[in-house]
Formats: structure tokens, C-alpha cells, sequence
């Protein structure tokens, strides 16, 4: 029969073990998500500043990745405005050189440059608040 001293430092190793692997998990996890972020740039609202929140990243697909944008109303992103696929790319670096600049302005925001631009106006930011 196993004393209490061993059997508390048995479940011990065992917690360590477990936190560990939980910890490396959602690191890798973290590092992943951060592999796929594109742009990222904050606008502000008439009423507060840096209200909006522009979010381009990648969705790996089975040939290339596919570049997508959200527009988040509020810090806590809740809600969003979900712009969909804005192109197809080989590589995070051509994704960033065609969808890595935001733009915002008096009547919205512009995402990319040159001929891959998505433009959101402000007026269909404000319907979401």
C-alpha cells in the first residue's frame, strides 16, 4: 500500500506534467494564429477613439491561402463585419505586399493596394453598432 507522501507527489508530477503540456499546446496554438495575421490597424468611431478594428489574415487552403478580412465594432470583438475572401495568394509574403496596408478615411476603410483593394464604407460600419 502506497503512504500519503508518495501518493501526493505522484498526483503532483502528474498536475506538472498536465500543465505542461496544456501550456506548450496553447503556445504553439498562439504561434500558429500570429503566423496567419496579414494587417492589423485600429480606426476610431465619431464617439470613441479606435472603435474599429481591421483584422486581414490567411486561411490555409489545399493550393496557396485564401486572404480574409473582419472589421470588429468595439474592443471586445463581439461583433464584426465579416468581409469575406478578398483574394487567393501563394504566400504570406505576397499576401502582405498585396492586403498588408488599411487605410481608414472619412467615409470607411480601404484594405490593400493598387488593384487588390476591398473598400467598406462607414456607413455599413455604423448599421452594426
Amino acid at each position: 500500500m502506497l503512504r500519503p507522501a508518495t501518493f501526493i507527489i505522484i498526483a503532483l508530477i502528474a498536475g506538472l506534467v498536465g500543465f505542461v503540456a496544456g501550456w506548450a499546446a496553447i503556445g504553439a496554438q498562439s504561434s500558429k494564429r500570429a503566423g496567419r495575421v496579414v494587417a492589423v490597424s485600429w480606426g476610431d468611431a465619431p464617439h470613441t477613439k479606435a472603435y474599429y478594428g481591421a483584422f486581414v489574415y490567411l486561411r490555409e487552403r489545399s493550393q496557396g491561402y485564401s486572404v480574409r478580412a473582419r472589421v470588429y465594432l468595439g474592443r471586445d470583438g463581439a461583433t464584426f463585419h465579416d468581409c469575406g475572401e478578398l483574394g487567393k495568394v501563394s504566400t504570406p509574403a505576397e499576401a502582405v505586399e498585396r492586403w498588408g496596408k488599411i487605410d481608414w478615411r472619412a467615409d470607411g476603410v480601404q484594405i490593400g493596394s493598387g488593384t487588390n483593394r476591398f473598400f467598406l464604407a462607414r456607413a455599413e460600419l455604423e448599421k452594426g453598432q
